[in-house]
């Protein structure tokens, strides 16, 4: 759960740092040995599938990852409480 819990406030960082549309949140399954991965569900945000028209084409960039690793830190302690 602590897991499921770090992605959904990594995804909400990234939210606030570049809108765009969301796929997928969370995908659990089993770790095959041949190292693929047994699908057995996942979460469709449909909350977050719809944004703004501008916003729409909008796409992950090289610097909103950088801003999401220097902020993650201090976003997650605040989710903490």
């Amino acid at each position: 759960m602590e897991s499921v819990n770090l992605v959904h406030n990594v995804a909400a960082c990234l939210r606030l740092i570049r809108p765009m549309r969301q796929f997928a949140l969370v995908i659990g399954g089993t770790l095959q040995p041949d190292d693929t991965i047994q699908v057995q569900h996942f979460d469709h945000p449909i909350h977050l599938w719809e944004i703004p028209q501008i916003q729409q084409g909008f796409f992950l960039r090289n610097r909103d990852v950088a801003e999401l690793q220097a902020v993650i830190p201090a976003f997650q302690n605040a989710m903490a409480g």
